[in-house]
């Protein structure tokens, strides 16, 4: 049986695996995580790129100040 799961009242993703967690950064969801650990390890390791001035990823060009941008949010389930 598939799931939704909600942030903020919008859908972010269908899925059969159990997600609690959102990796946000600047409002859009780039991770979903079933379990705090992973999730927190999964923050961390962003957390990385986005503070890191040397690297140029996927989120654009490091900065010290993107951490603000940087969340972990909780999920709404919804079964379907």
């Amino acid at each position: 049986m598939k799931n939704k799961y909600y942030l903020n009242g919008k859908l972010v993703r269908t899925s059969e695996r159990n997600y609690m967690y959102a990796i946000t950064y600047k409002g859009k969801v780039i991770a979903c995580c079933g379990d705090g650990e992973i999730a927190l390890k999964r923050y961390k390791s962003e957390l990385k790129y986005v503070t890191d001035e040397n690297i140029i990823g996927y989120m654009g060009k490091g900065n010290k100040q993107n951490n603000v941008y940087l969340n972990i949010e909780l999920l709404e389930k919804v079964s379907a």
